[in-house]
């Protein structure tokens, strides 16, 4: 694989701010930095001051970026964003609203951002690659969280992101181009390109967690593995990988060529994963050859003639395992080629059943699904994440037997209750006036509800998600459905309504003159239960004018006698002493009921 220009460039920082040696903030187009020289316009500035507050010492500067597409590219630079070794920075953008891009849409050889401290992240933004060959998206020896990196056209070659830790985030690259290449850890993330996980030239162990893996377009890998210089190990853990079922197209390759520094060895280890849309599952080929390969001028490592240089004999092992996984019986068979293994059998566990999706686009396991609690027993090893793709528990007992085991797949099954948020519209209507009682319900996905059940407070029943109910008296009503789902699991909400008018048949206020922080009792009787408001207003000298709306409190009131304390506070601040004027307001929206002005005097010495 050729490297972007913007990959090996090398790049020359211009200092444009003098700060100290501490952790720093700077802001790009967003509030938070309130002095004018760390404030900038272009994240490379930003980058750029980070770098001379490091110049002594390497502290881990913030970069806080404002939403706005970010594609000046600044002198002396290849790279939108350009960060060096030894220059530790976390750039925290807005969101998918904080977009980093090529400067044009077209071009070749290019990276966008260029992250070299391994310390360094980005987080919350996305990353557009121009439309062209061997474009890079990221050149990352940092972390890359909740990061989208995209391509709005075929790409040639290239990749999204090369290298680096890459979390919750997702890269979508068509054409010829890899997702990710020589990563060190892929989590709970989402690849589409012809190979989504592409790892080669000098790699150790790469492990893949969580994740969705698809393969688009002829001739595509879900993961390939390429070794012809040093030896490494592929993990794929709860992944999906994913084919679009183009000709000669590979679930997981791996391939150990000759190498210049001996014999090598490539692996990958499959497990809990599902390999689905391919042409071949697996295909590994092991060599033998000469190292290094020059030394090959007759038979293998034999000069043969003078002037050649002799070489070493070379075993070069690819290996595949794969257990505790889902495979799509596959058009073609795998190919299992020189030294090394294809091994599906020790520990095995694996199945060719259908994984049962909830759809080809939403990759969560419906609640029948032969893959729940079928995954590796001992997954999640310490070490490995915690989380499924959508960050939810990976440990769950999903078939109800009692004991919780981890799922095949990127998702793990949830089993859970439904959950219901029951509503009413509107919130208050006169007696006898139509009400619509609704539901939004949350559920695993694919879980269907099969069962709907109102009950009212008044005896009536409903079913259905969305009912119409009317009330005969006043008061505060309730209704609460019950659902159950195709598992059998049940949930419910209840919804309140105001049905009024509700009068308000006494009331008092006791003592009428009070310190704050002291309190008088207001008293009222209702004829039906109701939401109570109490407005106060502020009055003149004399309290015969009382204009002056300074706020009110909110309680609920039943039928009969009630009881409302007011310490001279309002939302904790104390009123000033002077004369003042309440009414007892019962009802919601436009059905109220007022009583009459209650006097009282707050007076000075306070609490």
């Amino acid at each position: 694989m050729v490297l972007g220009k913007g990959l090996a460039a090398g790049l020359a920082l211009a200092i444009v701010w003098a700060g100290t040696a501490s952790a720093d903030t700077f802001c790009v187009h967003h509030s938070g930095c309130p002095a004018s020289n760390h404030n900038f316009s272009t994240i490379q500035g930003a980058v750029d001051a980070a770098a001379n507050n490091n110049s002594s010492s390497a502290t881990k500067d913030r970069i806080l970026v404002g939403p706005g597409t970010y594609s000046s590219i600044s002198s002396g630079n290849s790279s939108v964003i350009a960060d060096q070794a030894g220059n530790p920075v976390e750039i925290a953008g807005s969101g998918p609203s904080t977009v980093v891009a090529w400067p044009a849409p077209d071009g070749n050889n290019d990276t966008v951002v260029s992250l070299g401290d391994p310390t360094s992240e980005i987080h919350d933004a996305g990353v557009r690659m121009p439309v062209g060959s061997q474009n890079f998206g990221v050149s990352n020896a940092g972390t890359l969280k909740r990061v989208a990196v995209f391509a709005p056209a075929l790409e040639s070659m290239g990749a999204g992101v090369y290298g680096g830790t890459l979390r919750d985030g997702s890269i979508s690259v068509p054409g010829t181009a890899s997702g990710i290449v020589n990563p060190l850890l892929v989590q709970r993330a989402d690849l589409t390109a012809n190979v989504p996980v592409d790892v080669g030239v000098t790699f150790n162990v790469v492990n893949v967690e969580d994740a969705v893996l698809r393969s688009v377009g002829a001739s595509g890998f879900g993961a390939r593995v390429e070794s012809s210089l040093e030896s490494g190990t592929l993990n794929l853990r709860h992944v999906d990988v994913i084919g679009d079922g183009s000709p000669n197209s590979v679930g997981v390759r791996v391939g150990a060529g000759n190498g210049f520094v001996g014999s090598t060895s490539a692996s990958a280890d499959v497990r809990s994963s599902i390999v689905r849309g391919f042409a071949q599952n697996f295909s590994r080929s092991g060599s033998t050859g000469c190292s290094p390969p020059g030394g090959q001028c007759g038979p293998p490592c034999d000069p043969g003639m003078p002037g050649c240089i002799p070489g070493t004999p070379t075993t070069n092992v690819a290996s595949i395992t794969v257990a505790y996984s889902d495979l799509q019986p596959a058009t073609t068979p795998d190919t299992d080629s020189g030294p090394g293994t294809l091994n599906e059998s020790s520990p095995g566990g694996n199945t060719i059943a259908d994984p049962g999706f909830v759809s080809p686009t939403t990759l969560r396991l419906r609640h029948d699904s032969t893959l729940i609690d079928r995954g590796d027993p001992a997954s999640p090893a310490a070490g490995d994440s915690q989380t499924d793709r959508a960050g939810l528990p990976r440990k769950v007992d999903g078939n109800g037997d009692g004991i919780a085991r981890a799922d095949i797949g990127a998702f793990e099954y949830q089993r859970l209750a439904p959950r219901v948020f029951a509503s009413a519209r509107p919130p208050a209507v006169k007696r006898n006036n139509p009400v619509t009682f609704t539901a939004a319900i949350v559920d695993d996905p694919g879980d269907t509800i099969v069962s709907y059940k109102w009950k009212f407070d008044d005896g009536g029943t409903a079913t259905g998600r969305t009912v119409k109910h009317r009330f005969k008296h006043p008061g505060i009503h309730r209704g609460t459905l019950a659902v159950a789902d195709v598992t059998g699991r049940k949930g419910s909400g209840a919804a309140r309504v105001f049905v009024g008018p509700v009068e308000i048949l006494s009331v008092s206020l006791s003592p009428e003159k009070f310190r704050a922080g002291h309190r008088t009792t207001i008293e009222y009787d209702l004829s039906a239960s109701a939401p109570i408001t109490l407005a106060i207003s502020r009055c003149n000298s004399s309290g015969l004018e009382c204009k002056h709306k300074v706020g009110q409190l909110q309680s609920t009131g039943h039928a009969g006698a009630n009881k409302l304390h007011f310490d001279g506070k309002i939302a904790g601040v104390p009123l000033p002493a002077g004369r003042y004027r309440a009414v007892v307001i019962s009802g919601a929206g436009s059905i109220k009921t007022r009583s009459g002005a209650l006097s009282f005097q707050i007076l000075s010495g306070g609490l």
